[in-house]
């Protein structure tokens, strides 16, 4: 009825032959109208198997809880359209869409990632950020990282500080199996 390509530690750029033998299947998806919906990494492999760009982020990570608003195109997505045109999301990632693929539409932003969701096609989604975490999950994968995010320059205190439950996101998977992929 559908598929979900969940978040991994990978990274798309690293070319691993499990995610490379992926990409035809996404692109078979893509033709055959199948629901999909990618997440953090799942989004980004969905834009590579397309023929987008993913890269490390120019600003570099993004991490903790993210105020995102819709595009117009959000407003009247299926997936999407029915959140607030603004809405809190639970962001852990360094690498990004860099260049979408031809024919993709920006559906969220915010200030760090102009490709926060896109829809790839009629039933073909990804997110950046992550509808499964709670805050408390954010939370420990701030603690997880905290060495590493302050070597970057980042205010671990000030992310922790930011976090905060995401109830309008956190339906986002709800949306998608309860509405999108009946049969």
């Amino acid at each position: 009825r559908g598929v979900l390509i969940t978040g991994s530690h990978s990274m798309v750029t690293s070319n691993e032959s499990w995610s490379e033998r992926l990409l035809p299947y996404i692109r078979e998806m893509s033709e055959t109208g199948i629901p999909v919906l990618g997440v953090c990494y799942g989004h980004q492999l969905i834009a590579k198997a397309l023929g987008g760009r993913v890269s490390d982020h120019p600003k570099g990570p993004e991490v903790g809880t993210a105020l995102l608003s819709l595009t117009e195109q959000g407003k009247q997505d299926d997936l999407l359209g029915s959140l607030p045109m603004q809405f809190y999301a639970h962001v852990t990632h360094s690498q990004s869409i860099i260049k979408l693929p031809k024919g993709a539409d920006s559906l969220a932003c915010n200030r760090h990632d102009p490709h926060q969701a896109v829809r790839f096609g009629a039933k073909l989604w990804g997110v950046q950020f992550h509808p499964e975490f709670t805050a408390q999950i954010t939370d420990i994968y701030i603690d997880k990282q905290k060495q590493r995010l302050a070597e970057m320059g980042l205010k671990v205190d000030s992310l922790k500080s930011e976090v905060r439950e995401t109830p309008d996101c956190n339906g986002l998977l709800k949306t998608f199996i309860n509405t999108l992929c009946k049969p």
